[in-house]
Formats: structure tokens, C-alpha cells, sequence
């Protein structure tokens, strides 16, 4: 497999529970990436992003599909990671500025 550079489009959060095609729109992530080649999860029915192919009913998937969603699968994993980190990180930054904004040195618990 080929890697080569990428960019991960995050739009603006959107409020509340939405489904993830309608905040694809919503956010403004989608006016991000116009005229690119997008790949994104199984969520994303309909957007025109590129999705992993779905096992019709009762049947199984070609070898060339089967394929094309192993393809998918390592680089859509790159991707997860990278948001695993984020969301890792803005935990970090949240209790970093609780225990600054409540007194207490990071790493340590306020007694009262």
C-alpha cells in the first residue's frame, strides 16, 4: 500500500445528536474539501465521499471490492487514530485547566 499525504477535515461542532451525513453538511467540512477525493466510514451513505462497499443480501462482496475495503480499512484506521489523540488531548487540556483555574498545581487534587 502506497500512502501518501492526506488531510483530515474537521468542520465546526454541530449541537446536539445529528446524524453523521447531516453534520457532514452542517459543519461546513463538506464546503472544505470540494472537488477532492474524500473517503470516509459506512456513515456517509449518500454524501458522495468515497465509503467502504456494502455486502448485498444474502451475497458476498468481488474480490476487487473486497479488496478496495482492505484498502480502506488501514487508511480509515490512520485516521481514527489521529482523532483518538485529539480527543486524548482535549482531556489533558481540560483537566489541566480545571486544577489551574481551581488553585491546585497539575497533577495534584484541591482539598478543601
Amino acid at each position: 500500500m502506497t500512502l501518501t499525504p492526506a488531510v483530515v477535515a474537521v468542520g465546526r461542532p454541530v449541537p446536539g445528536n445529528r446524524n453523521d451525513c447531516k453534520a457532514w453538511f452542517e459543519s461546513g467540512a463538506r464546503a472544505a474539501v470540494e472537488g477532492t477525493t474524500t473517503i470516509a466510514d459506512g456513515g456517509y451513505q449518500g454524501t458522495g465521499l468515497v465509503i467502504p462497499h456494502r455486502r448485498p443480501v444474502g451475497g458476498e462482496l468481488c474480490e476487487w471490492k473486497q479488496e478496495h475495503n482492505r484498502s480502506h480499512k488501514k487508511v480509515r484506521a490512520r485516521v481514527e487514530h489521529v482523532f483518538a489523540r485529539m480527543k486524548s488531548m482535549s482531556h489533558v487540556v481540560s483537566l489541566a485547566s480545571f486544577s489551574i483555574t481551581s488553585g491546585g498545581r497539575p497533577g495534584t487534587t484541591s482539598r478543601g
